[in-house]
């Protein structure tokens, strides 16, 4: 009989090569001893130039992995010897650390727990329901972890990434607490709890309605760029509109309403917290109407908001009498209702300069048609340039994407343009879109003839992180732009992006052991029933790993008949006979 015992694939590296810069061997300390438990972790590795796998260590320990654990503080080397038999030597000093070494990171996470619970820790405000992660145990000790505090709170475990996960507290609570280790050495910290409460409310505006006719609206807007709600708009006791979503910076217009009562209820940030606010679509009365237009930038003069030109968004109308505000959206058209009158209206913008129509602030009367006011503009702003830079994950082995741009924030010519995206040089550059102008090493420059008013260019790079690129290691890219014409504004034509590396990570090992254990090379007929086969195959990197295979060969005298499989938790066996002998596992 065969008894095989596997651990699930959960990870893994890829073996290939690629180039980079000069190959060098190098030690990261994955965690510190602490409380001098012996419990530091360091991880060896290659990077740059043509990294040959497979890869074997040799530690000045006697250990042959890549990486080691259970280490007290020290110097200790590695020589990793690549796949064509190259040495290369790497040095590190690790220190002890007389507390958990959470220092600069006191403060837990009130999101870690969203995928595990389906909210946020906010609590809600007069309410004691707030939670919380610590993310903090991945930086040094043993689990696992336990952590008192000097406030009542319920120990849910740990989260789906192995960090202790707390709940029970009470909103705007000072909470102190005190994280400790399998082997007590502990680390204390103290943090406010975030309380969910009105003023997470995002600014809503509500636009009246004529007597028995439904053109109210209430206008929800979402400030920031951390905030988002799920909102809900209520009237009568019932739901009438949603629920609908909203990021930040992001806005919702609940349109043809009756005037009334109405109530908007939103949740904050997928926390456990329902705020409302009341708002009240005003009676306009028999008569009155709506009026609407468009502010745009009236590049060739003619009064006509032709194809290509560009609204002014969020621009302030300002309504007299009464002082009435219309604010104008993303194309730059607005939209009210007023009751029956004599009024007037004007843009607030100081850099607007209008000249249709001709008479500002523009008169107007309402008396039951809807009224059409549009406003064609110049532009008094001075030129101002930016720039942006983003970039996907960075793992080791995959395509790491990066993207730029360019912009011409305002209504004035640039001129010539010159873009520059300098590149990590840690990473293999690839595809380019559009083709640069120019390209030296790692930095790639485009001449643009000339940037339309409100106009931008993106830039799209294609890279790869090498194989051999440390976890945890930080890549940097930068893009700058500048014009021929003058910029009122520098500040804001660099940008910069950084993006720490991640990736799967497997030790990984096969032991094939005899039932009587008497010999690891010999199989002893009159003493030995079967062989124990282990596979130990897992993740311990920092992100996860995708279409994971195992694949082994074993001998032809083995007979895959007797075979059993106790730890098939979640694997797929497959079994394939070699025309040379033997059977194929993957």
């Amino acid at each position: 009989m065969i008894l095989f015992r596997t651990l699930l694939p959960i990870g893994c590296m890829a073996l290939n090569a690629l180039c980079s810069f000069a190959t060098e061997a190098y030690i990261s300390i994955l965690k510190p001893e602490t409380c001098g438990n012996a419990n530091g972790e360091l991880i060896a590795g290659l990077q740059g130039g043509v990294i040959y796998n497979p890869l074997t260590y040799a530690w000045s320990t006697g250990a042959t992995t890549q990486i080691i654990t259970g280490l007290a503080a020290g110097t200790y080397s590695v020589t990793v010897t690549d796949a064509q038999g190259t040495p290369f030597v790497a040095n590190v000093t690790l220190n002890n650390s007389n507390g958990l070494p959470i220092q600069g990171f006191e403060s837990p996470s009130f999101t870690g727990m969203f995928e595990d619970l389906g909210y946020t820790g906010g609590a809600c405000e007069g309410m004691c329901n707030g939670a919380v992660t610590f993310p903090m145990v991945q930086l040094g000790g043993t689990a696992p972890f336990n952590v008192t505090f000097d406030v009542a709170a319920n120990n849910l475990g740990t989260n789906s990434d192995g960090f202790p996960m707390y709940s029970g507290f009470c909103a705007l609570d000072l909470v102190n607490y005190t994280l400790t280790d399998a082997f007590g050495c502990a680390g204390t910290g103290m943090f406010q709890v975030v309380q969910i409460d009105d003023n997470w409310n995002p600014p809503a505006l509500a636009t009246g309605a004529c007597d028995g006719a439904s053109i109210g609206s209430i206008t929800v807007q979402a400030e920031g760029n951390a905030y988002h709600h799920e909102l809900t708009l209520w009237y009568g006791g019932s739901p009438v509109a949603g629920p609908i979503e909203i990021f930040g910076g992001g806005m919702h217009t609940f349109s043809d309403l009756p005037h009334g009562l109405y109530e908007l209820q939103s949740v904050p940030e997928w926390s456990q917290c329902t705020i409302t606010q009341q708002l009240v679509v005003e009676d306009l009365g028999p008569g009155c109407a709506q009026v609407q237009g468009q502010a745009w930038y009236d590049q060739d003069g003619d009064c006509v908001f032709d194809g290509g030109e560009v609204g002014v968004p969020g621009s302030v109308m300002v309504l007299q009498p009464g002082t009435q505000y219309a604010i104008t959206g993303s194309n730059g058209s607005y939209s009210f209702i007023l009751p029956a009158g004599n009024y007037t209206i004007a843009q607030t913008d100081p850099t607007l300069d209008p000249y249709c129509p001709v008479t500002v602030p523009v008169p107007f009367t309402v008396n039951g048609p809807i009224a059409d006011i549009d406003f064609a503009n110049n532009s008094t702003a001075p030129l101002d340039l930016r720039a942006h830079i983003n970039a996907g994950w960075a793992r080791p082995g995959f395509t790491h994407s990066i993207s730029g741009s360019a912009i011409n924030s305002t209504a004035q010519l640039t001129g010539a343009v010159e873009v520059i995206i300098t590149i990590d040089p840690t990473v293999v550059i690839g595809n380019v879109t559009p083709t640069p102008t120019a390209t030296v090493g790692n930095v790639l420059t485009w001449q643009l003839t000339e940037l339309d008013y409100f106009g931008s260019q993106g830039f799209s790079i294609q890279t790869t992180v090498p194989v051999g690129t440390p976890l945890g290691a930080l890549l940097s890219h930068s893009i700058s732009v500048s014009s021929a014409n003058p910029d009122a504004d520098l500040s804001d034509n660099t940008d910069l992006v950084t993006r720490v590396v991640s990736g799967s990570y497997d030790p990984n090992d096969k032991t094939a052991l005899t039932s009587s254990r008497l010999s690891e090379t010999l199989y002893f007929i009159n003493e030995d029933e079967w062989i124990d086969y282990t596979i130990r195959f897992q993740n311990t990197g920092t992100a996860e790993a995708f279409f994971v295979t195992i694949t082994d060969t074993l001998p032809e005298e083995l007979d895959m008949t007797t075979s059993r499989w106790p730890c098939l938790a979640r694997a797929h066996i497959q079994l394939q006979a070699r025309s040379r002998g033997g059977v194929v596992l993957r």
